[in-house]
């Protein structure tokens, strides 16, 4: 069976692809448009990776994400030296 990444490794991988802050939304289309293999079969994975992200800013101290705007939300990556909001 073939190993596929998680929904946090295609949104770091997304976040790096574009050098810019997205939307959950945004990574998830990006993924689709680039054809990343994932194995996602729900109905809304985009909720699923805001859901990833959110948990591991909270309980991770050394994750790679931040969020950096609330209304859209937008995560960015802690090496971008962008304002962030916890």
């Amino acid at each position: 069976m073939p190993e596929y990444p998680s929904f946090l490794e295609i949104a770091e991988k997304a976040l790096n692809t574009t050098g810019k802050p997205m939307s959950a939304s945004e990574i998830w289309t990006l993924a689709k448009e680039m054809k990343w293999k994932t194995d996602s079969v729900g109905q809304t994975p985009w909720a699923t990776i805001s859901a990833q992200i959110y948990v591991s800013i909270k309980t991770n101290p050394h994750t790679p994400f931040r969020r950096v705007s609330k209304r859209p939300t937008r995560f960015a990556l802690t090496p971008w030296e962008e304002p962030t909001e916890r």
